[in-house]
């Protein structure tokens, strides 16, 4: 059984987190990523995907943003940095991962969620009712697609909120496990 957790920035999971980043996108994409960036992402919220036995499978930072358009608020967040181990890829981790944050979406009050991806996960995202918005865009010579989706009021009467549970590490002390 897998499971989200909310993970805080500077901890142990979120130092496993980056370094999973690194090596299973940002190395491999020939991204750069300066150590500003890195301190920037103090203000985001971070998730990751743990197997039952707490092994980290991936992970995402949200990035919530509030707009307001003619008197209306809208609530919406970044997906950044998606990203599952390359050894657990294609078996629909990524696929579960979306799905849990998108309820964690809806009980948050976000009314859309938002993403960039290059052109090969492009239609991973379509398929769960992504929609691109704009044309294509070039960023670090990679070319991009900034893919939305609404979220949906009437699924929060059948969803239950989403069950976050904090991964246990060894500095976990037998009180709190």
């Amino acid at each position: 059984m897998m499971y989200l957790a909310k993970i805080e920035f500077a901890s142990p999971n979120y130092d496993d987190l980056v370094a999973l980043r690194k090596e299973a996108l940002i190395d491999p994409l020939k991204m750069t990523f300066e150590l500003e960036d890195w301190t920037a992402e103090a203000e985001l919220l971070h998730y990751a995907l743990f197997s039952e036995d707490h092994e980290l499978l991936g992970g995402v930072i949200l990035k919530p943003e509030i707009e307001t358009e003619a008197g209306k608020r809208n609530e919406k967040a970044e997906l950044q940095q998606i990203v599952i181990a390359p050894e657990y890829q294609g078996q629909g981790l990524g696929r579960f991962m979306l799905s849990q944050l998108e309820r964690v979406a809806l009980f948050a009050g976000w009314n859309h969620l938002s993403l960039l991806t290059h052109t090969a996960a492009k239609a991973f995202y379509e398929k769960l009712g992504y929609k691109q918005q704009g044309k294509e865009k070039m960023i670090q010579d990679q070319a991009h697609h900034l893919m939305v989706k609404r979220m949906k009021e009437e699924l929060l009467v059948e969803a239950e909120a989403p069950q976050l549970e904090a991964p246990i590490t060894e500095e976990t002390t037998e009180e709190e496990q």
